[in-house]
């Protein structure tokens, strides 16, 4: 009770911000203000089996649903609120907007939801570099809002890879292939399975776990992820 007290009244004191353009939230409003939310979201279409993943994705990778949140345009305000979460560590912010994409998920297509998430996994070694997962705190976040598993160990990055940023589409495809197992099959052996990154630009990354999933005895693969990149 007393803490409730002291948190409301600090919230007078130094409301919460939105993460995108500052300004103090209202009760009503979390991590984004109304305003920032309804400008940022410009890819409800991709919550449609035609949307533009799946279309990256489906040239080799049989996708059976693809949705995002946000359009993602280099140096535009899903950069900026991307960078903001990362260097702020804000994790609470990724596992809320996970949990909006699982609301609009489970809003279109209540009755084929996925058995589990799993979120694009890191090397350990990035992943101490890092400090955390950010594809893994959306999954948590999707699971949640769909009432569904989220299962961050069975697909691996087995081997470490260098950065995806400013390589060809062929050199990131060349660069992730073969970097990841699933150790025990039998655990996705027929699942539908929710794989969830933070940004898509050339698909590289996410073909390669889908295809490693696949080839282990998955079912059927879906893919979310925050943002979308032109």
């Amino acid at each position: 009770m007393l803490t409730h007290i002291v948190s409301n009244f600090l919230n007078l004191l130094y409301p919460p911000l939105c993460l995108a353009c500052e300004v103090p939230l209202v009760t009503s409003e979390e991590i984004l203000c109304i305003h920032c939310l309804a400008t940022l979201i410009q890819t409800r279409s991709s919550l449609t089996q035609d949307s533009i993943i799946t279309n990256r994705l489906t040239d080799t990778i049989p996708i059976h649903r693809a949705s995002a949140l946000f359009t993602f345009l280099k140096k535009g305000p899903i950069q900026q609120l991307i960078h903001k979460i990362k260097y702020r560590n804000r994790t609470d912010a990724l596992k809320k907007l996970g949990k909006y994409l699982g609301t609009l998920w489970k809003e279109t297509e209540e009755n084929q939801l996925p058995d589990t998430v799993i979120p694009v996994p890191l090397h350990k070694q990035r992943l101490r570099e890092r400090g955390y997962n950010q594809s893994q705190f959306l999954a948590e976040g999707i699971a949640e809002a769909l009432a569904i598993p989220c299962q961050s160990h069975w697909l691996i990055r087995e081997h470490y890879t260098t950065s995806q940023t400013n390589k060809t589409k062929r050199q990131r495809q060349e660069n992730v292939k073969g970097a990841f197992i699933v150790k025990n099959p039998q655990q996705i052996t027929g699942k539908h399975l929710l794989l969830v990154d933070d940004i898509i630009t050339t698909g590289a990354t996410l073909k390669e776990c889908a295809q490693t999933l696949l080839s282990a005895g998955s079912g059927k693969i879906s893919v979310a992820v925050l943002g979308v990149a032109q």
